[in-house]
């Protein structure tokens, strides 16, 4: 019996041994359980926090596609006047084209005007030498007309005087 108590006394040292051990290894697992717990709190924290992050950005998102629609109408808009304006500059481009040719028309006139006033211009200066040459020639016969005059009334005069016409001072019943 003593040997039994002592091997009893063994074993009751021995599962003491193993409880201690188990109370150790117990709490670490209660440490670790509890570590798991507040890491897994943190986790679902971090989830719940990208779910509400997701939420707004989908809310933002769905304002963006809204004013994307809006933007697009606007730009389809945009489009059709951009034809419009086309179509316009389009017709103004002919009607450019009209007016360059009807311009090149009148240039075309012009030139042929300006041919005709060179002509004029020099007819007029042939004209101008022409008038220039009567006038000299005027002034040269007037001159030699007044010139003729003097020397008849000088004749004359003598003549008058000398009585060669039977008219002179000289003579008698002449004053």
């Amino acid at each position: 019996m003593e040997r039994e108590v002592e091997g009893l006394k063994t074993e009751n040292k021995e599962l003491r041994r193993d409880v201690s051990a188990a109370r150790v290894l117990a709490a670490g697992a209660d440490q670790d359980v509890s570590n798991m717990h507040a890491a897994f709190r943190a986790q679902t924290m971090v989830l719940n926090a990208m779910r509400e992050t997701q939420l707004e950005h989908g809310k933002r998102i769905g304002g963006l596609d809204q004013r994307m629609g809006g933007l697009d109408q606007r730009m389809d808009g945009l489009d059709q006047r951009m034809g419009g304006l086309d179509q316009r500059m389009d017709g103004l481009d002919q009607r450019m084209d009209g007016l360059d040719q009807r311009m090149d028309g009148l240039d075309q006139r012009m030139d042929g005007l300006d041919q005709r006033m060179d002509g004029l211009d020099q007819r007029m200066d042939g004209l101008d030498q022409r008038m220039a040459g009567l006038e000299s020639e005027m002034r040269t016969g007037f001159a030699t007309m007044a010139a003729g005059m003097q020397q008849i009334t000088t004749l004359l005069t003598t003549a008058l005087d000398d009585g060669s016409f039977g008219l002179g001072r000289n003579r008698p019943g002449n004053t």
